[in-house]
């Protein structure tokens, strides 16, 4: 499973998953599925630099 296909499935729960420093912040107004909790913590590296990639990509275009 790809990074972007647990953000979307993570979407799909109605939950959002963010960076905080070195670690994955989930909110979700309902518990997620276990099997989904365990891909989070399994891909967590994976999930960090993608988010961080878009991050940057979203961030890159701004002028200060």
């Amino acid at each position: 499973m790809s990074a972007a296909e647990l953000v979307r499935d993570i979407h799909w729960h109605g939950a959002e998953v963010t960076i905080d420093g070195d670690d994955l912040k989930l909110t979700a107004t309902q518990p997620l599925p276990a099997e989904l909790l365990n891909k989070l913590r399994t891909h967590k590296a994976e999930l960090l630099a993608y988010l961080t990639a878009n991050l940057a990509d979203t961030t890159a275009g701004c002028n200060p």
